[in-house]
């Protein structure tokens, strides 16, 4: 979701950009493709939420034709990660889904290899792992043209960034 607004004021011209996006989704995958569970992986929330803002002050017709120019403020906040992997091997789970993964399809191990589901120890492991993100920024971008054959461009940007890792 976005919004974009532009208000032409007299001197400048003012311009915001918004973004908001927020998902969660969740996947089982049996890697193996063997009628027992002999490797399968669960995503049980993979999760990401946005949000970034941006203000900039524009050049207009009332500035003269020799000089554009565009400064702003940017903020961008972001959580993302996964709530919880499980990985399972050796029937561990009942886990079984289609070989199909992607538009990939594995081939049926069993077939090939016509091994019991508990021919190892089960075992099952989960990871968890969330990453927040913030971003402060501001910025500077001129263009100077004093004659038709030759101009200089300035441009300056100074930003502030922190990110974290949680559980």
């Amino acid at each position: 979701t976005y919004l974009n607004a532009m208000y032409e004021a007299r001197w400048f011209d003012i311009k915001t950009v918004t973004a908001y996006q927020d998902f969660r989704t969740t996947t089982v995958v049996d890697y193996d493709g063997a009628r027992e569970d002999l490797l399968a992986i669960e995503n049980k929330g993979l999760v990401s939420s946005t949000f970034s803002q941006e203000i900039q002050l524009l050049s207009n017709s009332s500035s003269p034709g020799w000089l554009k120019w565009v400064a702003g403020l940017n903020f961008f906040d972001n959580d993302q990660g996964f709530e919880r992997i499980d990985f399972y091997a050796a029937g561990s789970d009942n886990l079984a889904q289609d070989v199909c993964v992607n538009f990939i399809c594995l081939p049926n191990l069993s077939d090939v290899l016509p091994l019991p589901g508990q021919i190892v120890p089960n075992v099952s492991a989960g990871v968890v792992g969330m990453l927040s993100g913030r971003s402060y920024a501001g910025f500077l971008h001129t263009e100077w043209d004093p004659v038709t054959w030759a101009g200089l461009t300035l441009a300056g940007r100074y930003q502030s960034e922190t990110r974290k890792l949680y559980d």
